[in-house]
């Protein structure tokens, strides 16, 4: 049975360590051999407009830890809290950084995702602006409202997801498949994606138990993507 003509972006969010891109192979495999449409996207923002903050604050965190006799590696975890805190302090600069992260990511999603769907792809999306916005409201520690008002924002600029699967797991099961990235920051950015599942994002958020078995999340997915698809 074909899919319908109407080409979707169909995204997957969530912590690390919850499973996302195994499921979201496995779905590509199925639905590739109904329409060889389909195209997986990694979305993961990666740093461009932003790398001379970055450089600089890589710069900050040697300095500040080397005074602590703080191991900075690997920088990138390891010392989030000590960049987060140097970029809290300076309020505009925190803000410069932050439209940039924004305007960097959506440029690229644009490349990624708005492309192929205009040239008739069916997009699944591993990351998305969601991702992005957890992050910067862990590291800036948003409140509930301006987390609220952020992805608001965002909704309106961004291309909009037909669905998002956000994949749920308690962080201390997560941190024992992602062991490289700190517990502390697993929980938090979890509590900050249970924060998007309340906002609900005009019903179009599923929360995936990922406590489930693997064959249980599979067959559940594919229900739900065979809906969006209308196969």
């Amino acid at each position: 049975m074909a899919i319908n003509s109407k080409h979707r972006v169909i995204c997957f969010i969530g912590i690390d360590g919850t499973g996302k891109t195994t499921q979201i192979m496995s779905l590509i495999a199925d639905y590739c051999s109904i329409d060889n449409k389909c195209r997986y996207v990694w979305n993961r923002y990666e740093p461009f407009l932003t790398k001379p903050f970055n450089y600089v604050g890589n710069l900050f965190i040697r300095a500040k830890a080397k005074n602590q006799s703080v191991d900075v590696q690997p920088i990138e975890f390891g010392q989030y809290a000590i960049k987060r805190r140097a970029l809290s302090k300076y309020h505009l600069i925190s803000i410069i950084y932050q439209l940039f992260l924004l305007f960097d990511y959506y440029v690229q999603t644009m490349v990624k995702v708005g492309i192929p769907l205009l040239t008739g792809h069916t997009i699944f999306c591993d990351r998305y602006i969601y991702d992005t916005l957890v992050d910067l409201a862990v590291d800036f520690e948003y409140s509930h409202n301006q987390f609220g008002n952020v992805v608001s924002i965002s909704q309106r600029i961004f291309l909009k997801a037909d669905i998002i699967f956000l994949f749920d797991l308690p962080g201390n099961i997560a941190y024992e498949r992602k062991p490289e990235v700190p517990q502390t920051l697993l929980f938090a950015r979890r509590n900050k994606y249970l924060d998007l599942n309340d906002i609900k994002l005009a019903s179009q958020i599923v929360l995936v138990d990922c406590n489930n078995s693997i064959d249980e999340i599979k067959r559940y997915l594919r229900a739900k993507v065979s809906e969006v698809l209308a196969i």
